[in-house]
């Protein structure tokens, strides 16, 4: 194992719908996506969100296109965001209360 391997976003197991996954955490090449997610501007951070849970959708459904994930239902999208803080490690209780979850 090389020094660069330490640092490397490792594969976390999620549950989406009731199924267990493996996904990949975000990493640096994520970053301007993650900052427009926390843009005060509501289409900005709608977008970004879209494109950030999609990036999850595509690990678990790989032959997924932005058409497909445009069809799936919100319910879904809120377990992806959790999904995505989870493979993150942040803290998931104040996800939850925004999405409604808790």
């Amino acid at each position: 194992m090389s020094k660069l391997d330490k640092f490397l976003a490792k594969p976390v197991e999620v549950e989406v719908m009731g199924d267990k996954y493996m996904v990949r955490p975000l990493t640096v090449a994520e970053l301007p996506l993650i900052t427009r997610a926390e843009s005060k501007d509501p289409i900005i951070a709608s977008k970004a969100a879209k494109e950030l849970t999609f990036l999850i959708f595509k690990q678990i459904v790989p032959e997924a296109t932005i058409e497909d994930y445009e069809k799936v239902g919100i319910e879904v999208v809120k377990e992806l965001m959790m999904a995505m803080a989870k493979a993150n490690g942040a803290d998931t209780s104040e996800i939850r209360q925004k999405l409604g979850l808790d």
